[in-house]
């Protein structure tokens, strides 16, 4: 038993470290070589907004913008498209009191992609759980990597519940509970970590 716990901990320290090697590999089979997250999902521009569309989400689109860094200054500091995806009849985890959670899920910023699962599968979990899922598209803008990529996010926390979006699509959204995932991410909420 006395050397069954250094065993037991040599071999699931040596299984995480291959664990985080793994993902190295599938990066680089997903980067375009210009060294932004690019979408796995396929998208059709938006003709009225410019905003990209999923194919797979269009029956949750609600609406997409496009934000210039003159227009909304006050809360970016370089242009993006958002589009906002909602099932308004979900009946899920996201839904508090009348309001729905938030989820910011951004693309084609400067930096690598982590995970390789498609963002439209991804999207449609959280879409489906009630929330109001918000898809962030950098426009592979140099300047959107660290930390002006979390100045910006952290801006339209303050913006979403009032944009012309929300407004437009009737939500109520919830602030205190709004999510930043980068491309490829999954949330997972009530993790116990301590008993």
């Amino acid at each position: 038993m006395r050397i069954l716990k250094p065993v037991t901990a040599i071999l699931l320290s040596s299984l995480m470290l291959l664990a985080s090697l793994t993902p190295a590999f599938a990066i680089n089979s997903d980067n375009q070589g210009d060294g932004f997250v690019h979408s796995l999902s396929k998208t059709t521009p938006d003709a009225a907004s410019g905003a990209f569309v999923y194919d797979e989400l269009s029956e949750f689109f609600l609406g997409g913008e496009a934000y210039t860094t003159a227009a909304y200054e006050t809360y970016l500091s370089f242009p993006v498209t958002l589009s906002l995806y909602c099932d308004k009849d979900a009946t899920g985890v996201a839904l508090r009191d009348g309001k729905r959670d938030i989820i910011v899920y951004a693309v084609d910023y400067a930096g690598e992609r982590i995970g390789m699962e498609e963002d439209a599968s991804i999207l449609r979990d959280y879409i489906l759980d009630g929330y109001a899922v918000f898809v962030v598209d950098f426009l592979n803008n140099p300047a959107a990597k660290s930390p002006d990529i979390e100045h910006a996010m952290a801006k339209l926390r303050t913006y979403l519940p009032v944009s012309s979006l929300s407004r437009g699509a009737a939500l109520s959204l919830d602030t205190n509970f709004a999510y930043f995932l980068p491309a490829g991410y999954r949330l997972e909420r009530d993790v116990w970590y301590w008993n």
